[in-house]
């Protein structure tokens, strides 16, 4: 056969290949997809408010994106607010403020008014970009007034302290929740401070490696476990142990060799399983899990902890049972909250990292960050860690072009710089590893 006819051959096949897909429903189904991003999808029974719009208006379809979003009268964080939306709610968008910080929407949906959101809280479908600009003064101002709180102030609001690490294998940092009594610890990676606070468990990958433990008041260091590339620590509710992943053993690389095909090679695999070693005495305990296994988390009673495993999130026992919470291979930093039963996770979406809300009990989503329509790219935000009290996430962004330290409320409103100061000589980078970059705790 010449070559002319196996390439004619060949684009059939890819003809007919197309067909079968077209005709099998994928290609609608990926169309769905397409418009409706997330679990959420976007809701086309959104009522379309045509009473309020002049036949020229131009208008885009949104849903809420966080958890829940507060509707203000002005764009401005202290207007008083309209009402409450929540997840997954459709909106009509019909203007913008200039810096794209903030979206003009019908509200209420069946009324002729106007509120205003965070552009980050809505996800829209169209040209954002091509929305009006509304220009009124009164309504561009962003001032505070007098009585309102400000960044600093709502940062002072907070309690508690938290453990900070600049990079993997880089300085660990001890501070106040409120910014002050910053001072450097140790090096290592991972650090999650123990729930009465006094202690903080890290990983160290220089020798000797292994899983440490050190007392910040003493400034004593204890190796509680010798291992290679020990990763991402976790206490007990009670502070007796520390649940870790470790190296254990693996594959070598090999090739592989198929008649006409050719040979493929597959490179080497690093075995990771779960451990666990008792404070009081160091004794270890060989824990349940998969080969591919890092990011444990403890459930409030102690009763089951979940992990990330090479196919999703597991949630399982120290008796062995376990199950599927979110078979994504995207899903990646569980942190169990500490009043409840929902886990924050950091989740892949096409080119970026967001925070959700992951339910144990059924395995629901719940967005609780997002990047506004008008950015020039999507941010990444990563590494939830919950405070001591359940009702604030600590996490990192680089929103603003560098990685920052921010905190929001539990349902992801109220999102802002965590030290609107920042920390004097201090800057961070993440390694998108699953990296623990910071814990927080009493």
């Amino acid at each position: 056969m010449s070559e002319g006819m196996k390439a004619q051959k060949r684009l059939l096949c890819l003809v007919l290949l197309a067909a079968c897909f077209l005709l099998s429903g994928w290609g609608s189904g990926l169309s769905q997809a397409r418009a409706a991003p997330g679990r959420m999808g976007l809701s086309d029974t959104l009522p379309v408010n045509a009473s309020v719009l002049t036949p020229t208006a131009i208008w885009v379809r949104g849903f809420i994106l966080t958890a829940a979003a507060t509707v203000r009268r002005d764009p401005d964080p202290s207007s008083p607010a309209l009402g409450n939306l929540r997840g997954g709610e459709g909106v009509q968008v019909v203007g913008r403020t200039a810096s794209g910080e903030w979206l003009q929407i019908i509200y209420p949906p069946d009324g002729g008014g106007r509120g205003w959101l965070r552009a980050s809280q809505v996800e829209t479908f169209g040209m954002a970009l091509g929305l009006p600009l509304v220009a009124d003064g009164a309504q561009q101002a962003v001032t505070p007034t007098p009585q309102a709180a400000t960044p600093q102030a709502r940062a002072l609001a907070l309690s508690g302290q938290l453990a900070l690490q600049t990079a993997s294998g880089g300085e660990i940092y001890l501070v106040h929740a409120d910014g002050s009594g910053l001072r450097r610890l140790t090096d290592g990676l991972d650090p999650a401070l123990s729930p009465d606070g006094r202690f903080v468990a890290f990983a160290r990958w220089r020798e000797p490696m292994g899983l440490y433990v050190l007392d910040w008041a003493t400034g004593e260091e204890r190796r509680l476990f010798a291992g290679n590339r020990v990763r991402t620590p976790a206490w007990s509710p009670d502070g007796a142990s520390v649940m870790f992943s470790h190296e254990v053993g693996g594959r070598p690389a090999q090739e592989v060799c198929f008649p006409v095909i050719g040979c493929f090679r597959i490179p080497a695999e690093t075995f990771r399983r779960l451990g666990q070693v008792r404070l009081a005495d160091g004794k270890f305990q060989d824990v349940p899990s998969d080969l591919h296994s890092i990011s444990p988390t403890w459930s409030p009673t102690g009763e089951r902890f979940a992990y990330r495993s090479d196919r999703g999130i597991r949630l399982a026992t120290l008796e062995g049972e376990s199950s599927w919470l979110l078979p994504d291979v995207g899903a990646m930093g569980p942190a169990w909250s500490p009043v409840g039963e929902h886990l924050a996770i950091q989740l892949r979406r096409h080119d970026h990292w967001d925070i959700f809300l992951l339910n144990t009990t059924d395995g629901s989503l719940t967005p609780l960050t997002g990047s506004s329509p008008l950015a020039g790219r999507a941010a990444n935000h990563v590494a939830p860690a919950w405070s001591p009290d359940g009702r604030r996430l600590a996490f990192f962004t680089d929103r603003n072009g560098r990685w920052e330290l921010y905190v929001m409320n539990a349902d992801g409103s109220e999102q802002r710089p965590l030290f609107p100061r920042g920390l004097p000589g201090i800057t961070f980078h993440y390694d998108f590893a699953a990296e623990r970059m910071v814990s927080w705790s009493r």
